[in-house]
């Protein structure tokens, strides 16, 4: 009985092994038909692959052995060998079909045909640098030293450097959305994890007058399926952990065991180094049209890999599992990290930037000799990062300063940059709502606005920067939904209101700040009375109620809500939702 018993479940592995192993390699070889250009060939990847086929087989054979035991044995049945192979075979397109119909929405929508250019009109080549959860004050400090990034240090030295610049999100899909529409995140709802069709993104602004439009992108979530590929030709991405993430075998793994990966694999971003290889291509290829080339670096985002050719880790610094201190402290559980752990972090974030440094200082250097001085270039970032400023680590969960003050350098064509009346460093606020406003009145290119969707809130700060006047003095709003709250950032000059909302049913919580006396933001005020009056605190408050409220309003019936699922999966690829 026993012996019987055993070989049933033995038959039933074999079975259960098989049907794995074709599942498998069925799906793999649809992730590569459909998402193969993802694929990093690198050996981090290559590894996180085999974490996929051993999961398959052990959950194939488990299962095939726990059935072949259970199963009866008078309805034993053991078709010819014909019939399992044409089912086997079946199964396996079955897989195949349905594994690439799945992932294929990544691909690129087809563009229409690039309109003819006029000889009347001038169009520089256009460069974006969007440098991932990059503090400014980390960057260039206040003295505007560039510690960590020479190059671009050096690149400053020519370039405008806004001092005061503000994204309007604390995390990349809300502020890249306003970035690349100049439409508030608020109102394109982009924190549920898309860009709506309805937008008109820089690059089809371009590509609509004559432009070759180009991105080269090291961020999984800013992808085609959920629009911010909109009017580019070409659209570079390549992940391992996110191709890894596509099979079901690698992501039934828990999240501690995909942090984990994220951080062994060293294949969470392809780098610096491989990603500027690849924009100096589109650089180096020879075209009749002018080039807009968006190049989105992602080093500085955790989980912060080493760089042992730069620097070693501190003697004094310590080891930590930055995911699940992450995680830990969003929930306000204790400890925090030790001062040798916080060491390690931060030194390892600088020695990022350091090293993305390097390789933004090649793309400058290959532009300068590609394009001389008469190209329109664009540094900036989408959004901060959390050292424990209060109590936290990374990003997403608030509005505060360190997650929306980024850096921010401009340079224009050499014969319109020196005829600018005004300081090489900008200290006056600027809201990034307000560049690509700038950005398209420079290049002379009109907003498409189709009722009834809604206009740009933004404002050009062109004139001003040609005739030395202050920018027009307008609050301005940061906010997004994430990690169950809907948070609000409200600046009127120095005064700083922020309010979180819990939808849970938690009391909302409320922040003054006077950036004054607080740059940090560590004293709250919103409890004294003098404060309250030195602010005029109920009417910034109604003020404030009302801009949010319009913000939303403007784009009612165009929100993106029910496409939400279509970015759930990359977001959890990069640890951003569980």
């Amino acid at each position: 009985m026993a012996a019987a018993f055993r070989l049933k479940m033995l038959q039933g592995a074999k079975l259960g092994l098989a049907l794995a192993l074709v599942h498998f390699c069925a799906d793999l070889l649809s992730a590569f038909l459909a998402i193969g250009f993802l694929f990093d060939p690198r050996p981090g990847s290559f590894a996180l692959l085999a974490v996929a086929a051993l999961s398959s087989v052990l959950i194939g054979t488990t299962l095939g052995g726990l059935l072949g035991a259970l199963w009866p044995a008078k309805l034993r049945v053991r078709p010819p060998l014909s019939v399992r192979v044409l089912v086997g075979a079946l199964l396996f397109v079955g897989i195949v079909i349905s594994g690439y119909t799945l992932r294929a929405s990544r691909h690129l929508d087809p563009l229409p045909e690039r309109p003819a250019l006029s000889a009347e009109k001038q169009r520089p080549p256009v460069l974006w640098v969007v440098m991932d959860t990059l503090r400014a004050d980390t960057l260039h400090g206040d003295n505007l030293g560039f510690p960590y990034a020479p190059n671009l240090g050096k690149f400053a030295q020519k370039a405008l450097v806004f001092k005061d610049a503000e994204s309007s999100s604390g995390w990349t899909i809300p502020a890249m959305a306003t970035l690349l529409t100049g439409i508030h995140n608020t109102t394109t709802d982009a924190s549920s994890g898309v860009l709506p069709r309805w937008t008109h993104t820089f690059a089809e602004y371009l590509y609509a007058d004559g432009y070759a439009t180009h991105a080269v992108v090291d961020n999984a979530i800013v992808e085609p399926r959920v629009g911010f590929a909109q009017g580019y030709e070409s659209y570079f991405q390549r992940n391992g952990f996110r191709f890894a993430f596509s099979l079901p075998a690698f992501r039934i793994w828990g999240e501690d065991i995909h942090n984990q990966l994220r951080e062994l694999s060293g294949v969470a971003y392809y780098g610096s180094k491989g990603l500027t290889d690849k924009a100096l291509r589109h650089l180096e290829a020879k075209r009749q049209e002018p080039l807009f080339l968006y190049v989105h670096y992602m080093d500085p985002h955790a989980p912060y890999y080493a760089h042992p050719e730069l620097t070693q880790d501190p003697e004094d610094s310590e080891d930590i599992n930055y995911y699940r201190t992450r995680n830990r402290l969003r929930q306000n559980m204790h400890p925090q990290p030790s001062a040798g752990q916080l060491k390690r972090l931060t030194h390892r974030y600088k020695h990022e930037i350091l090293a993305m440094d390097q390789d933004i200082g090649r793309l400058l250097a290959a532009w300068k000799k590609q394009f001389g001085d008469e190209g329109l270039i664009l540094l900036t970032s989408d959004h901060g990062e959390e050292f424990l400023d209060r109590g936290r680590l990374s990003h997403s969960h608030s509005v505060h300063r360190e997650l929306v003050h980024v850096p921010l350098l401009m340079q224009f064509p050499q014969e319109t940059q020196g005829a600018l009346n005004t300081a090489r460093v900008i200290a006056e606020p600027l809201h990034q709502i307000d560049i690509l406003p700038t950005m398209l009145d420079y290049l002379q290119i009109k907003e498409r606005h189709e009722p009834p969707y809604p206009q740009m809130p933004g404002v050009s700060i062109l004139a001003a920067l040609r005739e030395n006047i202050p920018f027009v003095p307008r609050p301005m709003v940061s906010s997004h939904s994430r990690l169950g709250k809907r948070t609000y950032r409200y600046r009127d000059g120095d005064h700083v209101y922020i309010k979180d909302m819990y939808y849970d049913g938690r009391p909302t919580e409320k922040h003054l700040y006077f950036l004054e006396q607080d740059p940090g933001e560590q004293k709250n005020l919103i409890a004294d009375q003098e404060a309250l009056q030195a602010s005029d605190f109920n009417a910034l408050s109604v003020v404030f109620e009302k801009r949010a409220r319009a913000l939303v309003q403007m784009g009612k019936g165009f929100d993106a809500a029910d496409e939400e699922s279509a970015n759930i999966e990359s977001l959890r690829a990069l640890g951003y939702v569980h």
